[in-house]
Parts: C-alpha cells; sequence; structure tokens
C-alpha cells in the first residue's frame, strides 16, 4: 500500500511531463494558426511599375549645349522611340524651357537600348532640375483571332476581324489592313490601312469592320475568303515620364 502511495504520484508527474512534451512538439511543428495577421508595422508591398522605355545614364554636358543618356526597352515588345522632351525647372520647380531631342535607333527589341542626345542649340539657361520624357508605342502585330466576310448587298462586301491585344502594354488606337480573295486564292481587293482609336489593355479583344464599296465591280465579283492584319498607331501609348527632378 506504501509503494503504491508512492509511484503513483510519480506516474502522474511523467504523465503530465509527456504530454506537455507532446503539447509542445504539436504547436511548434504541427499546428499553424487560421488565420495570420500582419503586424502595425508591416510595411505595404511596393507597386511593380508598368513596363516602359525607361531613360539611363543621362546627364548634362553644358560646353556643348546638350543632355545625353541611353534608352531602353524594358517592355517586352518591340518599340519605337525616336523622340524624347527635356524640361528644365528653377529651384521653385517653374519650368525654364525645353526641347525636344532623338535617338540614335528609335525601333528597339525587348532589352535593347540606344543612346539619346538633347541639343539645346545654345547655352543653356539656369536650372536647378529636369525631366525626361519618352514618347514611345510598341510596333509588334496585335493578334488576329478570327475574320469573316459578308455580302451586305449584291457587290457590297464588309469584313469583321476580331483583333486581341497580346502585348504586355496597353494601346490607344490600332491601324488595319483587310484583303479580299477569290476562290483561286488571288488578291481581289484590299483597304489601306485604317486607324481605329480604340483603348486596348493587355489581353482586350475588339471587333472592327470595314465595307468594300461596290462601284465599278463586275456581275461575278464575289470574294470567297478574306485576312486582316493590325498594328499598334503611332498614337499608342502615354509619353512616360522616366526621369525624376
Amino acid at each position: 500500500m506504501n509503494r503504491k502511495r508512492v509511484l503513483w504520484p510519480l506516474l502522474l508527474a511523467a504523465a503530465f511531463g509527456l504530454g506537455v512534451l507532446a503539447a509542445q512538439v504539436h504547436a511548434g511543428a504541427i499546428f499553424l494558426p487560421l488565420v495570420a495577421k500582419a503586424s502595425p508595422g508591416q510595411e505595404t508591398p511596393t507597386p511593380t511599375p508598368p513596363p516602359s522605355v525607361t531613360v539611363q545614364n543621362a546627364f548634362c554636358d553644358a560646353d556643348n549645349y546638350s543632355f545625353y543618356g541611353e534608352l531602353v526597352n524594358q517592355t517586352g515588345c518591340a518599340v519605337y522611340a525616336e523622340k524624347v522632351a527635356l524640361y528644365l525647372f528653377d529651384a521653385d520647380g517653374l519650368s525654364v524651357g525645353s526641347e525636344i531631342g532623338y535617338s540614335m535607333v528609335p525601333r528597339l527589341l525587348p532589352g535593347q537600348r540606344t543612346p539619346f542626345r538633347v541639343y539645346w542649340g545654345g547655352p543653356l539657361p539656369a536650372w536647378d532640375s529636369y525631366n525626361i520624357y519618352v514618347h514611345w508605342y510598341p510596333i509588334e502585330r496585335l493578334t488576329v483571332e478570327s475574320a469573316s466576310i459578308n455580302e451586305i448587298k449584291p457587290g457590297m462586301w464588309s469584313m469583321m476581324a476580331i483583333l486581341r491585344n497580346q502585348l504586355p502594354v496597353p494601346v490607344k488606337s490600332v491601324a488595319v489592313g483587310s484583303v479580299l480573295y477569290n476562290s483561286s486564292g488571288q488578291v481581289m481587293d484590299y483597304c489601306a490601312i485604317h486607324e481605329h482609336p480604340y483603348y486596348l489593355d493587355p489581353g482586350a479583344i475588339i471587333a472592327v469592320t470595314h465595307t468594300f464599296l461596290s462601284w465599278d465591280r463586275p456581275a461575278d465579283w464575289k470574294p470567297v475568303a478574306c485576312a486582316a492584319f493590325a498594328v499598334p498607331s503611332e498614337n499608342i501609348g502615354p509619353s512616360v515620364p522616366e526621369q525624376e527632378p
């Protein structure tokens, strides 16, 4: 009886110790909180800037009345970047003048760079800071999802093309061309490029149409197939500020 009285508390203590140890192991290695709350001091993630043509290594060569630098295509598609605009500001942030400059190679593939120069044409005014804006737009073809023709009335045909902007940058207007073929695959007619002022975000889809008029058409004029192509126009893409004052 005395032996049981001595062992029983020891067994309870051992069992309790094992239970605490097991609870510690499970709590630390297995169980996770259902909701992870951010601490009050946690910083807000910085949003990723949209792809653009950026200005790098810009500097002023006052002796030659010029600014030099490089344009870098960071968009992921081919672009046309011929012009830059330089703005000079005084210490109060007021404009003291501006000038247009040009790049050496305006057509840039993804990752390519080119030098540019802004020539002032004389001694620069007194300035404290500057901005350089790049004028650029994508030049790769947009995706033509489908193209179809429909006879509106005898001798008059309408073509509709479904376009998708597969580029990583938005476009503001689209230039579209269309072609009609006969049953032998010969070109019967084509439409010179028409600009459509449609804004397209990456991945956006639009339908564009063009009507082929019926004057001077022979009685047996009947297209059986069509094709279309689309490219961003020169009005696509904003002038993006790349150099802070």
